[in-house]
């Protein structure tokens, strides 16, 4: 029974060595700039703004919100607090 062990060369390092994903990279990009900055945030998930290809701004932000999420919020959470987009801007400036 031999026991002994050997250094692999190069072509068998390279035979056994399984390439990382594209996503598995992104993960160990994220855990490499976490090291240095723990506020690091990654989102591959598209705006609506970036959808519609527009600029921000307040107005379309008023009008997105009471066109489409206003009914869902108003319905979805009656016992909270009910969104105010007038007293958040003011909250944020």
């Amino acid at each position: 029974m031999v026991l002994s062990q050997t250094k692999l060369n190069f072509v068998e390092w390279n035979s056994i060595e399984v390439p990382v994903s594209s996503d598995e990279l992104t993960i160990l990009d994220i855990i490499s700039k976490g090291y240095h900055d723990i506020n690091v945030i990654h989102n591959t998930l598209p705006s609506l703004y970036s959808l519609l290809k527009l600029q921000p701004n307040d107005d379309l932000d008023a009008y997105l919100y009471n066109k489409y999420l206003k009914i869902n919020i108003d319905g979805s959470y009656p016992a909270f607090i009910r969104f105010n987009l007038n007293l958040f801007k003011n909250f944020i400036h």
